[in-house]
Order: C-alpha cells, then structure tokens, then sequence
C-alpha cells in the first residue's frame, strides 16, 4: 500500500541507481528492500546518517577503504561452524573475507569521532569487538581456508616429517631407477597412485622392479609400480598423512565451536557492516547527482530551486518549482515538452504523504518540502 505509484515514478530505478553504490550485496540488498520511513524524525535521522556518509567517505574512507566488497551475502555462512559439523575450505575463506572486513572497518572507524559522525558513531558502537578471534583465525588459516603449519605445535612436526619422508622416498626412487634402468632414466619417472608414491615404468621392463603395479597408463603402454623397497616408507607416509588429516581436523572444529560461542556477535557486525555499507552508497550517489540535502517544512509547502530528474541529470533542464500558497498548480505547453516529466520529479522529490526516497539523494540545489523522499 506504501508503494502505490512509485511505478509510474520510476522509483525503482533511482534505487537501482543508487544501490549500484554500495560495495556488498548485502548492502544493495538492504538499500533496495528498505521500508519507507513515514515520521519527521526517522527521515531527519537518515538526512543525518546520509550527511555524515558523504563526510565519512570523503575524509576517511578515501585514504582507509573499508573492503566491504568481501563481505558475504547473508549471515547464513557463519551456520557452517557449529559443533558436528566440518567447516571446508570455502567455508574458512569466507569467514576469512568477514574478518578482513572487520579489520579494514575498524581501521577507519578509528577516526570516526561522535561529536563529528554522531549518527555513525551511534550505529558502530554496537560493533563487538572480535578482534582477538580474527587474530586466532588468521594464525591458524590462510587466505585459501587452508590450516597452516603453525596452528599447533602437532601439526608442524607431522608436516616436517612428512616432508622428510617424501624426500627421502624420492632419493631411494631416483637410485632406483638409477640402479635398474639407468638407460630409461629419462622414460621412467615418479607419480603418485592411490596416495602412494610409484614409479611410472613402461611395460616392457617392468620384470626390472620387483614389487606390486598398481595401476596402468590409459593406453596401457605403461604401468605404476610400487617397488617394494618403498613400501614401508610409503605405509608411513600413509600414517603420517592419516595423523595430519585427524589434527587439521581437531583444529578446524575447535576453531568451529568458538565461531558457534561468538555467532551472535559476528552476525550483528555482519549486519551493522552492512547497514553503514548501505549509508555509504546512499552518500556515493548523492555525490554522483551532486545532490543536497533539503529543509523541511512544517506546512505541507513545496519548494524546487534548480531541480534536475535523478534518471536525466544530462539532458534535464533545472526546474524552479514553488508551491507554497497555492492549493492548485496548472502545467502547461506543447506535447512532448517535459509536463510528464516534471511531474515525475515532483513526485520523486517528495510524495504528498509519504516520504519515499533517500535521504539525500536527490539531484537538486535547494529542496524545502512538508515530507522529503527518504528510506530507512
């Protein structure tokens, strides 16, 4: 019912517009389905938030940027840590991006002072501050979703030997291949089969290694043999590879069950990091119309100084509309001269009862109106 008209206006595609504004999905999602604000206060309140975004942007997010092209769709990925579950690597790396989010967001926020961002500051102060569990999860993981060596003191020393192993199982292969086929040196080479290491060895000389084939080429040309001088050292690669897989797990569901302990806090940043993404594009847009922020009036008076359509800012010619006295405004002129059009801007501008636009993001140099068009 809000709604009513905003069709004919064109309303969509100024949302549109300025939604292209904001860096995250969430927060063009959240700009595009934001419900009308119908009280003076709520519209003054985002006049105030979007005023603030065009000094925040300008002053600070200019020289810090805040990465909130990172940020994730929707809270829902933080459902994949919980207790039983096993978080994969797509799933680590995009809370990763969350808390490369939270630091460049902070690192900004830093400068924001309530006495200047008094709406900003109000809105961010409700950030929890994880930065103790972004600390935990960048020494435990890498950009990829990828546990590193240092997560645990376990895991360095079975990577390290695992290391050790394949090192020294490749030297027993290469004097192998050294000691039984020294003329196909360049034919047979190293590869690994079902998780173990073999030599891949053409089939005419496969009576030169004893020991067990494990696969052979598509053209059957060739086949993968595993010398049974490597066998042990492939058994303990094996167990090595087993002891690492059972300590990165151990370490990603610890570091689960701490994401589950803390999942209301990291969601309400989510959402807040959202909403200031959704500020910020609404200030972009007023800079991109170079729009200005509009007066309002008590006396249901409208006033137009310079006035362009937010969809023609290139072709439109800047209007003066003043309806203030008057109760009855007659538009006149030739077809096709702009009458349709100039309603429309009216109507965008401000709707006679409800306030459905931006805050902010109007192109015009001087608006005083009863109700401005803005969205909470």
């Amino acid at each position: 019912m809000l709604l009513v008209g905003c069709d004919d206006l064109e309303f969509g595609r100024v949302m549109a517009d300025a939604a292209g504004h904001c860096q995250s999905e969430a927060g063009r999602r959240l700009l595009l389905s934001a419900a009308p604000a119908t009280s003076r206060a709520d519209v003054e309140r985002l006049l105030d938030e979007t005023t603030e975004g065009i000094a925040f942007a300008q002053q600070v997010v200019a020289a810090n940027p805040i990465s909130f092209s990172l940020l994730p769709e929707t809270p829902a990925f933080l459902a994949a840590f919980q207790a039983g579950l096993m978080p994969d690597k797509e799933d680590i790396a995009r809370l990763g991006e969350f808390f490369a989010v939270d630091k460049s967001a902070r690192k900004a926020l830093a400068q924001l002072t309530p006495a200047r961002y008094p709406r900003l500051a109000e809105l961010t102060a409700k950030l929890a501050d994880v930065t103790e569990l972004a600390g935990d999860f960048a020494r435990k993981f890498n950009e990829e979703g990828e546990v590193r060596d240092g997560a645990s003191r376990e895991l360095k020393e079975l990577r390290r030997d695992a290391a050790r192993l394949q090192s020294d199982i490749e030297a027993r292969i290469r004097y192998l291949i050294k000691k039984r086929a020294p003329d196909l040196a360049e034919e047979i080479h190293l590869s690994i089969r079902n998780n173990r290491l073999t030599l891949n060895v053409p089939t005419g000389v496969l009576s030169r290694f004893k020991g067990m084939v494990v696969d052979y080429s598509g053209t059957g040309a060739s086949a993968y043999v595993e010398p049974k001088e490597i066998v042990e050292f492939n058994n303990e690669r094996q167990h090595l590879f087993h002891a690492e897989e059972m300590e990165v797990r151990r370490i990603v569901q610890e570091f689960a069950r701490e994401i589950e302990a803390n999942r209301d806090r990291l969601a309400g940043n989510f959402e807040i990091f959202a909403q200031l993404d959704a500020i910020l594009g609404r200030a972009r847009y007023s800079l991109s119309v170079n729009g200005t922020r509009p007066q309002l009036s008590g006396g249901g008076h409208i006033k137009l100084r310079q006035a362009k359509h937010p969809l023609m800012l290139e072709d439109f010619i800047p209007e003066d509309f003043n309806f203030e006295e008057e109760r009855i405004a007659i538009i006149s002129g030739v077809n096709a001269g702009g009458k349709s059009l100039l309603l429309k801007m009216v109507g965008l501008f401000a709707l006679k009862w409800l306030p459905l636009a931006r805050a902010g993001m109007s192109a015009l140099s001087g608006v005083v109106t009863r109700s401005i068009p803005t969205f909470i």
